[in-house]
């Protein structure tokens, strides 16, 4: 069997719906969480998933979304990120969110004769695992298995690592890469080989779409830059958090 394994749509639709496009020939879709947050679209995301998958692990994303929109007070601090989660939570209908918070944290299952888990992250607290996290700290987060593989999303960066225990698939991301450039990343699994694959998508209108938010023009370009560019600087977001100037980037 053919399956397409994505992660990380971000609320970014017209990604999602190009990879879907281009995979269209596919037996399988997984999806391994964060449908929603720091995009445009979550709503039409969650359809455009519940349409085509029925493998979805839940994100930190999700999760944080769901609890924006079943808790008015979720966070009292006043800024474009939190803006913009309450801004996503309340596009979502009750049934979206009970979707989304009814998720499970993994899934386990056999392909092609291997054991396959499939988790948004790690299962336990610890270094991010990035393609150049020592293997050492990656297999200690991970502790004893019984998987052959393990796949992930998360850090928005995809690769594979052989560790001692089992081989890690970081799929990448969808709706907000952060490997260089613009295109969406994904996983094909063809009868037990793996192939990464990226895709362009029309930017452009993700981001027309971002700037009729009612966020500051400042945090809008900063995310214009990233979703052009596909690296997310955490940092500059901070900064421009903290700093409260909202006329940075005009």
């Amino acid at each position: 069997m053919k399956r397409l394994i994505l992660s990380d749509i971000h609320a970014n639709y017209h990604a999602l719906k190009a990879a879907l496009q281009a995979e269209a020939g596919v037996d399988e879709i997984i999806v391994l969480g964060d449908l929603v947050s720091f995009g445009p679209n979550p709503a039409a995301s969650v359809d455009l998933i519940r349409s085509h998958s029925s493998t979805v692990v839940l994100g930190n994303h999700d999760e944080e979304i769901a609890r924006y929109r079943l808790d008015a007070n979720a966070d009292d601090q006043e800024t474009d990120g939190t803006k913009w989660a309450r801004w996503s939570a309340e596009q979502l209908t009750d049934d979206q969110v009970d979707y989304l918070i009814n998720l499970p944290e993994k899934i386990k299952l056999q392909w092609d004769g291997c054991q396959i888990l499939l988790r948004h992250d790690l299962p336990v607290p610890g270094p991010e695992a990035m393609p150049d996290t020592p293997a050492e700290l990656i297999e200690k987060r991970l502790g004893d298995v019984d998987f052959d593989y393990m796949f992930v999303g998360h850090v928005h960066r995809p690769y594979l690592r052989e560790l001692r225990n089992c081989r890690l698939v970081n799929v990448g991301s969808i709706g907000q890469p952060e490997h260089g450039d613009a295109q969406a990343s994904y996983v094909l699994w063809n009868d037990g080989s793996i192939e990464f694959k990226k895709i362009p998508y029309d930017v452009e209108r993700t981001i027309a779409e971002m700037k009729a938010l009612p966020l500051s023009a400042a945090y809008i370009e900063l995310w214009s830059q990233f979703w052009r560019q596909g690296v997310v600087d955490r940092q500059a977001l901070a900064d421009l958090e903290i700093s409260g100037d909202r006329d940075l980037f005009q």
